[in-house]
């Protein structure tokens, strides 16, 4: 028997689902239509990047911050209020008329959705029960996974018919369903902590990383001076270093500095960022590879993609329910040794390699990631008690987002170094134009794709220590 009747906690999951969904989602229908923002606020790429990157930034600064408001605060009242300050930033996004107030919409949403994924777990993880927990994580897995087989598809079509503001609005009724059904289902909590929250420390927090994530996302930018660079990352570092010192001496701390005291934490930890890093290498690479290279359309390059999503939805409940009996390490062990034997294939790809080939490679880091994913987040929640879920879980995501930013930052800086490279060894060899542009783009994806190899791999040895016992993760 579960803590919470069978019926209501199905409700439960599906609500926190539906959040989570609506996150997702969004993310991946911006991706298909920035080229369409781009040209209708006739800005640079540099500047239509910032749309993603704002989001990213912000949101990975303010997970730990909201974590520790559903400990503190409960987690009912930041999911729902979560959910109702991204449903505030989609209508934003929506009306914008200019780049700036696009920029405030996205980085509203990312606050909100913040808030969602910092307690949405959280909740589903106290409303069951230690032997089904794998099973109640998969739920919003499964979610995840249908809005990033959605979302490109959707996006392109309500672009294409609506313009690329319905692609914000329609995130509105969505929301206010889930804003509905929050209130409804899931039951109402008391604070998990009688400290006052720290706000100071949240401060510190936020700007530490943001001057730390903001000069790493501009690698290989033009518009970034070194002297500037160096100055804002040192100032970040430094940030980081005085908020540590003034986190250990308070009582209501906003980092729970006893997690990296766990094994279990630390370990699943590292692995959940350099699982990121790596996926989100493969991630921005593929759509250059489909449709740069192999010259398909932006709906072929939909559709070649759609493997890993859907692999990732069978994958993700079956681990799950598996790490429920069995425990999570041998589960995210063999999880990343799949993407890293996925990602070695994907070194070999070339402007003539068969669809079977890529199909099957691409649905094996789908089957990767989903194996990963949802026993790691088993182990790591399941280690702590109730009262420190939250901050958790906060934590835990903050590492899987600047995973992402590094992935994306180390993919695009990598790769163009390389292809500059592979162009000069390639001009040396007196070949024809089309000739040199592609050896050094079969050269820079070649090597970049090892590199992402090996930090899967790296993130499967460091699930090696991270043993949790059943029933205890």
């Amino acid at each position: 028997m579960s803590r919470t009747p069978r019926a209501k906690l199905r409700n439960i999951l599906i609500t926190v689902a539906l959040g989570s969904f609506m996150g997702q989602i969004d993310n991946s229908i911006v991706n298909v239509s920035l080229p369409v923002i781009q040209k209708d606020f006739n800005i640079s790429l540099t500047l239509t990047e910032w749309v993603v990157t704002a989001y990213l930034i912000t949101i990975s600064s303010t997970l730990l911050l909201c974590g520790k408001l559903a400990d503190a605060f409960g987690w009912k009242r930041i999911f729902v209020t979560g959910l109702s300050i991204f449903t505030v930033g989609s209508l934003i996004c929506g009306l914008s008329v200019n780049i700036a107030m696009l920029l405030l919409g996205v980085s509203i949403q990312a606050v909100g959705g913040a808030m969602i994924i910092s307690s949405g777990p959280a909740i589903s993880t106290h409303a069951a029960d230690e032997k089904d927990r794998g099973k109640a994580l998969s739920v919003t897995a499964v979610s995840i996974s249908l809005a990033l087989c959605l979302g490109p598809l959707l996006g392109g079509i309500l672009t294409a018919t609506l313009g690329w503001h319905s692609i914000f609005f329609v995130n509105v009724p969505v929301g206010v369903i889930a804003i509905i059904l929050a209130v409804r289902n899931i039951e109402k909590d008391e604070p998990h902590t009688n400290t006052l929250f720290d706000w100071k420390g949240g401060v510190l927090f936020i700007l530490s990383l943001w001057l730390i994530l903001f000069p790493l996302d501009t690698i290989g930018e033009s518009y970034m001076p070194a002297g500037l660079f160096i100055g804002l990352l040192f100032a970040g570092v430094l940030l980081w270093f005085l908020f540590a010192l003034y986190e250990r001496k308070q009582s209501n701390s906003l980092l729970r500095f006893s997690l990296f005291r766990s094994r279990i934490f630390v370990y699943n930890g590292i692995a959940a960022m350099l699982n990121f890093t790596a996926m989100y290498i493969f991630i921005f690479l593929l759509p250059f590879y489909l449709e740069t290279f192999r010259h398909f359309s932006t709906v072929q390059a939909g559709l070649l993609y759609l493997p890993m999503p859907l692999a990732f939805l069978v994958a993700a409940p079956v681990s799950g329910s598996i790490s429920d009996r069995i425990g999570s390490r041998g589960l995210c062990i063999t999880g990343m040794g799949i993407m890293g034997v996925a990602l070695l294939l994907m070194s070999f790809l070339g402007q003539n390699t068969g669809l079977p080939y890529l199909i099957l490679v691409v649905a094996l880091i789908g089957i990767g990631y989903g194996m990963f994913q949802t026993p790691n987040n088993s182990a790591v929640l399941g280690s702590v008690p109730d009262a420190d879920r939250g901050v958790t879980s906060g934590t835990l995501s903050t590492m899987k987002n600047i995973g992402m930013i590094l992935g994306i930052t180390a993919s695009g800086s990598l790769f163009t170094a390389l292809q500059t490279l592979g162009k000069q060894n390639a001009a040396a060899q007196q070949l024809s134009a089309q000739a040199i542009q592609n050896q050094s783009f079969t050269f820079a994806l070649h090597i970049t794709f090892l590199v992402a190899m090996v930090i899967a791999l790296l993130a499967m040895v460091a699930c090696i220590p991270a043993k949790a016992r059943i029933g205890k993760q």
